[in-house]
């Protein structure tokens, strides 16, 4: 007569088993630089999830060369290195799409670049760009992003939007995609067998799961956690010649709580 209850008890404790049970893309893998989450599938955006999201293009071709960020109606946020060694009559913005379609095209009227860039080490790679006319603000598809006060932590889980940031595919640079990261500490984040540049105070470095990161159409993107944004996609780390992206290799960022100062003073 008790059997009937042994049964269900039973059965209890082993739907509580999968309950409780860890998803498999909870799992690590080992890296020289410590441990990462394993390959997950990248997330696609749509329609428009990420209104501050800029296309910096060479025209007339309509290239995507870099990226940049919303911060006003006359101020684009990017790294001095997206927009280095270009007249502005040479680039256009096309805001207000993650995947170029009905995209609104600007002018630029001029750079406000950090006095101190380093094109070599990438220090204080950081500049603004202003367009002809004013940005047209418009609710859910073209907006400002939030830039944050202080610095994420260590072991944190941050993400990139990226236009092309497949390694097999590093020539898809007009569908917006997320990719999950993590802040490593900078003490480690680029020995000198795999980069000569040190990454110092004013710079933040990301590890990202092998064969997703950002290319060289990245350069200027956002670094995101919680909603706001922390840094700049500045360079990513190589070995020898091995100058693909998505290496498996840490992303130096520039810090944007760094420059916060030099932000506000360059605004228009």
């Amino acid at each position: 007569m008790f059997e009937p209850c042994r049964l269900l008890f039973l059965f209890s404790i082993f739907v509580i088993s999968l309950t409780n049970a860890k998803p498999e893309h909870n799992m690590t893998s080992h890296s020289a630089f410590g441990h990462y989450p394993m390959r997950r599938p990248v997330e696609y955006s749509s329609p428009h999830p990420y209104p501050f999201m800029v296309s910096v293009r060479l025209w007339p071709n309509d290239e995507n060369v870099c990226t940049g960020t919303i911060i006003g109606p006359s101020s684009i946020l990017t790294a001095a290195s997206c927009i280095f060694g270009w007249f502005e009559k040479e680039l256009r913005l096309k805001v207000g799409s993650n995947n170029g379609d009905q995209a609104t095209i600007y002018e630029i009227g001029s750079y406000a670049v950090h006095p101190d860039f380093d094109h070599k080490t990438h220090v204080n790679d950081i500049a603004l760009i202003h367009p002809k006319q004013p940005i047209k603000m418009i609710p859910n598809k073209v907006s400002p992003v939030f830039l944050a006060a202080t610095e994420p932590s260590v072991g944190s889980h941050s993400y990139l939007l990226t236009w092309s940031s497949k390694r097999a595919d590093p020539h898809s640079k007009d569908e917006l995609k997320r990719i999950t990261t993590t802040i490593k500490d900078r003490e480690n984040c680029d020995p000198d067998m795999y980069d000569p540049f040190t990454v110092d105070s004013r710079q933040l470095c990301t590890l990202n799961v092998p064969e997703e990161g950002a290319c060289n159409s990245d350069f200027g993107g956002p670094l995101m956690t919680d909603g706001k944004q922390v840094g700049i996609v500045s360079y990513f780390l190589t070995v020898g010649y091995d100058m693909e992206c998505g290496n498996g290799l840490p992303i130096v960022h520039t810090s944007v709580v760094k420059y916060r100062q030099w932000i506000a003073s360059n605004l228009k």
